[in-house]
């Protein structure tokens, strides 16, 4: 059985799914600055961790046309 969440409102878009391998994938758009996004990352994070839940983000800014610009940022926690 496929799982997936998703949510929308007017400042982001969360798709979560069942990557059919024991783990999870999510999509997150959000619309606003960088720093806006790093502080939401952040945010989860921090919860993700004191669940001790492994997990990867990948994220950068992009365009009105959705094409990159500037850096990819990437943050992991791998439990030991």
């Amino acid at each position: 059985m496929h799982r997936e969440i998703k949510y929308e409102d007017e400042s982001k878009g969360i798709y979560i799914y069942d990557d059919l391998n024991q783990g999870y994938l999510c999509e997150i758009e959000l619309k606003g600055s960088l720093e806006d996004a790093q502080a939401f990352i952040n945010s989860i994070t921090e919860k993700l961790r004191a669940k001790m839940v492994t997990h990867q983000f990948e994220w950068n800014e992009v365009d009105s046309n959705d094409f990159q610009i500037g850096e990819e940022y990437e943050v992991s926690f791998q439990e030991n």
